[in-house]
């Protein structure tokens, strides 16, 4: 995996970081970023990678549970259900699915999330 974000985002989602505090970003969803709910959220990533895996990115969700949660076994049955359907609906469309385990020194936000990731597709 290799995700880059364009220094301006990058800064941007450094400052956005340093004034939360200890809050969590997924806790308080803001509504206008929001393109899918049932018992999960899929939402657009406010801070996006410019690239994923060498390819320019054109678009990155996020699907995060509504209630804070840390790892997929805390899930409850209805979450892992809508999960995985969000996660079946996207991957059909050519995104590219990437969630970093509890307790990775690169995952910055605890609060589960699943980044979907679709790239433009590269010349042969």
């Amino acid at each position: 995996m290799s995700g880059r974000r364009s220094m301006r985002v990058h800064n941007a989602y450094r400052e956005y970081r340093r004034t939360l505090g200890n809050s969590c970003q997924f806790c308080e969803i803001d509504e206008s970023s929001i393109v899918g709910e049932s018992d999960i959220y899929v939402i657009r990533n406010v801070f996006p990678y410019e690239t994923w895996d060498g390819g320019n990115v054109i678009n990155h969700l996020l699907v995060i549970p509504k209630h804070h949660v840390e790892s997929l076994k805390d899930f409850t049955y209805k979450e892992l259900k809508a999960w995985i359907e969000a996660i079946s609906h996207y991957e059909h469309q050519g995104y590219s699915i990437y969630t970093r385990g509890p307790g990775s020194q690169a995952k910055s936000v605890v609060h589960h999330h699943t980044h979907l990731i679709l790239t433009e597709k590269r010349k042969q």
